[in-house]
């Protein structure tokens, strides 16, 4: 079976919505991306709140923007 994901732009309200409707579409995965001033981490955990059954990532993790 074909798996199917999707790339969010920056964390804005339009980005985090599509997630959610994206779920209700069927579709098994959401990836953030994390960039210089932007993170990653935290919408993912956001929208591990409001989804069910959606995988979730950041495909990566800038450590040394991190304190």
């Amino acid at each position: 079976m074909l798996k199917i994901g999707i790339v969010t732009g920056n964390a804005t309200a339009e980005s985090l919505d599509l997630v959610t409707d994206a779920e209700r579409l069927g579709v098994e995965s959401a990836w953030i991306p994390e960039a210089w001033m932007f993170d990653g981490l935290t919408p993912a955990a956001y929208l591990a709140g409001r989804t069910e059954t959606m995988r979730l990532g950041t495909a990566c993790v800038q450590l040394g923007s991190r304190s």
